[in-house]
């Protein structure tokens, strides 16, 4: 018999995607999704930009085909409340938790503290007081609790943590709360800590996806120019394919706090050229000159992955070219190296 695989915040970006390469991996596998929503058929649950505004971002065909597998289930379960938490860890019993429900930047603190440190709380106490064999639990954390790496270091997992926001500070407080509740009641736990996710389907609130819809809006002729922020700080773009079997490598093999990212540093104007090139467009753009909260630079070190068995398979380009596809259906647009990358994305997850 296969695991059995619990995803919080299972219709969120990551989410989806990785149930869905769990059930591609392990075809024995069971997975049952949780989220606060109602069960999306065949988009998440933000939209992006189309041609007439704002429209459900649509699933990727490999990732929607992956859901029609009978061993994949969602139940709507609010991970902040004790009775239906512990009502979902006591029914499935499950294997290997990930936790991946969370509160978005730009929530109200409020908000950030229900959900990513209460969160947390009730589902560890829900694990902990559950009557099953323990689960391993990965926890879902991001890089931003490291703040902004040192000239020519990469952030290591041992180094200190200065987070420079809300989101941020919630996501440290409940990595601490998981480790602790989990080491009193010896429940096996993982924290990984994602740096900067793209992928195709991706909210707007990014900088990719962002990015992609203006290039998208440029070559159906409905603007002129790009709106940008600061074009020199630089980040560790990774995959969401890449996180996917990140979070499983984490959860089968690993320990401790792992970070989740390329170990490569690029800057945002690369961003922007590679949706240049891939969209054939070159076209003025209005920069702003501010640093964002993030900092200047963000690198991983991703040695303590490597070591698991982690290889990143997605380089930036080939990144950027699905989430062009991606916006090219949505866009029903032609050219540039659309058509020469449309079967490849529909092939792979």
């Amino acid at each position: 018999m296969g695991a059995r695989w619990l995803v919080t915040g299972a219709q969120g970006f990551i989410g989806r995607y990785l149930s869905a390469h769990i059930l591609h991996s392990q075809p024995d596998a069971k997975v049952l999704g949780i989220g606060r929503s109602e069960y999306l058929n065949d988009c998440f649950t933000h939209s992006v930009s189309g041609p007439a505004g704002l429209t459900p971002a649509t699933l990727p065909e490999p990732v929607r085909a992956s859901f029609q597998d009978a061993c994949f289930s969602y139940q709507r379960a609010d991970v902040t409340s004790c009775a239906d938490t512990a009502d979902v860890i006591e029914a499935f019993r499950p294997d290997f938790v990930v936790h991946l429900a969370s509160g978005l930047r730009g929530d109200s603190v409020e908000k950030l503290v229900s959900t990513n440190i209460c969160g947390t709380a009730v589902l560890l106490q829900a694990i902990c007081g559950s009557r099953g064999q323990r689960p391993k639990v990965v926890i879902g954390s991001t890089a931003g609790v490291y703040g902004t790496a040192v000239a020519g270091l990469s952030l290591v997992e041992s180094g200190a943590c200065s987070p420079a926001d809300d989101y941020a500070r919630t996501k440290l407080i409940a990595e601490g709360i998981a480790r602790h509740s989990a080491a009193g009641c010896g429940v096996p736990v993982a924290v990984v800590r994602i740096f900067n996710v793209v992928g195709p389907g991706q909210n707007e609130r990014h900088v990719a996806g962002r990015i992609a819809a203006q290039f998208a809006a440029a070559k159906s002729g409905m603007r002129r120019n790009l709106e940008l922020g600061y074009l020199h700080c630089t980040r560790d773009f990774i995959d969401v394919r890449d996180v996917a079997q990140g979070l499983i490598i984490a959860a089968v093999r690993g320990e401790g706090t792992l970070n989740i990212g390329s170990g490569c540093e690029r800057n945002v104007e690369e961003l922007v050229n590679e949706f240049s090139r891939a969209s054939g467009l070159d076209i003025p753009r209005t920069i702003r000159t501010e640093i964002p909260t993030g900092g200047e630079r963000s690198v991983a070190d991703i040695r303590r992955m490597r070591a698991l068995g982690f290889a990143p398979t997605f380089c930036l380009r080939a990144s950027i070219e699905d989430i062009w596809a991606y916006y090219g259906a949505l866009w029903h647009l032609s050219g540039g190296i659309l058509s020469c990358v449309k079967t490849r994305y529909n092939l792979r997850l």
